[in-house]
């Protein structure tokens, strides 16, 4: 399962300051956000390799309550693309 995008990238409009790590983004600085990587921590995502049309659904954790996983994409088409996901999907 490859994400549509291996990363992410975006400039910072503000001065930032990361969480209580201290790290400061200025203003202007791009940002990357590892896509890929994400997809493959089993600590978020169990069985990163196996085909789980379920696991693409909203995955609160301990870290964050937003959705994590970006390989079906996010927004107005996402439905559109979990419900094909799910319909193509191998019987369990």
């Amino acid at each position: 399962m490859y994400p549509p995008a291996p990363r992410l990238e975006r400039s910072a409009l503000e001065d930032y300051v990361l969480g209580d790590s201290g790290i400061r983004v200025p203003k202007g600085c791009v940002v990357g956000v590892p896509v890929y990587a994400m997809h493959y921590d089993p600590e978020f995502f169990p069985n990163p390799e196996k085909f789980d049309p379920d696991s693409v659904q909203f995955v609160p954790t301990e870290k964050t309550d937003v959705p994590l996983k970006f390989a079906i994409g996010l927004g107005i088409l996402n439905t559109k693309n979990i419900t094909v996901g799910i319909r193509e999907r191998p019987e369990r």
